[in-house]
């Protein structure tokens, strides 16, 4: 019977899957906040109200990066070898998508008709500490809640 090491929970493949489905989101991130404002008003639904496009864009703030978040932490979890994350991959997870969406908000300054938002920034947050609970209560209720980790 083959064993893991102690607190190993992924084998290299999955840890690879994580991290590619990480990059994946992290793409298409960057793909709609590059999208210049003629066409971005379009993607919602044509002849919409303004609030159901408002809606659908700052949802879109929310899950995207609830969903960036959850997948960095499970994918820095994994690659540290725990069962649940601790302080400092929850604190990595959120720094790096804060960092990500301050990056995603300053390229916007180069697309026609788009502008940077305070408010954006605000609303990527909100969906980081979601997508961390998320990434938190999976792990939890998937490992058992044995906190394992690495000495």
């Amino acid at each position: 019977m083959r064993t893991r090491p102690k607190g190993s929970s992924r084998n290299p493949q999955q840890v690879i899957q994580i991290w590619s489905g990480t990059f994946m989101i992290a793409l298409s991130i960057f793909v709609f906040a590059t999208i210049p404002e003629k066409q971005a008003n379009g993607i919602s639904q044509e002849g919409s109200s303004e609030l159901i496009s408002l809606l659908f864009w700052n949802l879109g703030h929310v899950f995207g990066f609830a969903l960036f978040t959850g997948l960095l932490t499970l994918a820095i979890n994994a690659t540290r070898k725990q069962s649940v994350p601790d302080a400092t991959t929850s604190i990595t997870a959120i720094l790096v998508t804060a960092a990500f969406a301050l990056l995603t908000e300053i390229l916007q300054n180069f697309v026609p008709g788009r502008k940077p938002a305070i408010s954006d920034i605000g609303l990527d947050l909100i969906g980081a500490f979601i997508g961390l609970l998320f990434a938190v209560i999976w792990r939890k209720t998937t490992s058992g809640g044995k906190a394992r980790f690495r000495t």
